[in-house]
C-alpha cells in the first residue's frame, strides 16, 4: 500500500452505513438520534453487521498501511465502531475535515434538496457527535477544503507536527 493513501473502507455493498442506520431505524439525514452510546448497537440484530466490520477492520489491517474512512455518517456511528478498534487495539488517530456549514447547506441542497436550515443542523450535530464521542482520543481538525486541494501536504504536515489528544 502506498503511503499517505485513503483506501475505501467499504466490502463492496455488504457493509455499509446506511445499513447500520437503517438497523437503528433511522435516516443519515434524521435530526433525531444522534450522540448514540454502544448500548444502541447491544441488540443481537447488529452481530452480523459487527462481525463484518470486524472482518473488514482486520482486512485493512492486514494492507500495512495508514487508511481511514471518509464518510460523513462515520461521526454518528463512532459508537457503532470504536467498540470494535477498541477490542482490536487499533491506534487510531481521528483526522477531522471540518467544511464550511454554509458549503455543506449548499452541498445537501444541490444533491438532496436538502433546506437550507436543516442542513445547518445536521452540520452542527454531526460534528458534536464526533467531537464529543473522540473526546480524549488522539485528533487533529484540518480545514475540508485544503484536504481536497493539496491532500499531500495536510498528510505531511499532520505526520510531522505532534497532535495530542485532548
Amino acid at each position: 500500500c502506498p503511503r499517505h493513501t485513503i483506501v475505501n473502507p467499504m466490502i463492496g455493498k455488504r457493509l455499509s452505513h446506511f445499513r447500520i442506520l437503517d438497523k437503528l431505524g433511522i435516516r443519515w439525514d434524521s435530526l433525531e438520534s444522534f450522540f448514540l452510546d454502544k448500548s444502541a448497537f447491544s441488540s443481537p440484530r447488529f452481530n452480523r453487521l459487527k462481525q463484518e466490520a470486524k472482518q473488514l477492520l482486520e482486512q485493512r489491517i492486514s494492507l500495512e498501511c495508514d487508511w481511514g474512512f471518509k464518510d460523513p455518517r462515520v461521526a454518528r456511528l463512532l459508537s457503532f465502531w470504536l467498540p470494535l478498534i477498541d477490542a482490536l487495539e487499533l491506534p487510531v488517530k481521528f483526522i477531522i475535515a471540518i467544511r464550511d456549514p454554509a458549503e455543506v447547506a449548499g452541498s445537501l441542497a444541490g444533491r438532496n434538496q436538502a433546506p437550507h436550515l436543516k442542513s445547518l443542523y445536521l452540520w452542527l450535530y454531526y460534528n458534536l457527535d464526533l467531537l464529543v464521542s473522540t473526546q480524549g482520543r488522539s485528533r487533529c481538525l484540518v480545514d475540508y477544503n485544503q484536504l481536497l486541494a493539496q491532500p499531500q501536504l495536510v498528510i505531511s504536515s499532520m505526520r510531522s507536527e505532534e497532535h495530542t489528544s485532548e
